[in-house]
């Protein structure tokens, strides 16, 4: 089953990621302060990700790789996806994530200490 996974660096920051139901991470958030402002930021996923309008495909910088972002009604990026090798790829798990993410269950990882990222290249 798809989930989001809630994960507390070691700088005391939350940030979520999304597993497909082989446990593959697809895509990620930028890094709250609170852990309630993080659940917030995966309900926003859910509601946005019903809405292709809000998911901007994109090429890295070398234009050699494929990757998306989640944007919010407002416009703001919530969630950036790992990046694919083929663009085919990557709208597959568009396609799966439209599916999916509503319904995905919510858990937290209390041992991992993730590694922060950033929402932009």
């Amino acid at each position: 089953m798809e989930r989001f996974v809630i994960t507390r660096n070691a700088d005391g920051m939350f940030q979520f990621s999304y597993k497909d139901r082989q446990g593959r991470t697809i895509f990620y958030s930028g890094c709250y302060t609170r852990k309630t402002m993080c659940v917030k930021g995966i309900c926003s996923v859910k509601y946005n990700s019903q809405d292709s309008v809000k998911f901007n495909k994109k090429k890295s910088p070398n234009g050699n790789m494929f990757y998306f972002n989640i944007k919010s009604s407002n416009g703001k990026v919530i969630a950036i996806s790992e990046l694919f090798e083929e663009k085919e790829m990557r709208d597959s798990y568009i396609t799966s994530i439209k599916s999916g993410a509503f319904n995905a269950i919510i858990e937290e990882d209390k041992k991992a200490k993730s590694v922060s990222r950033e929402l932009s290249w």
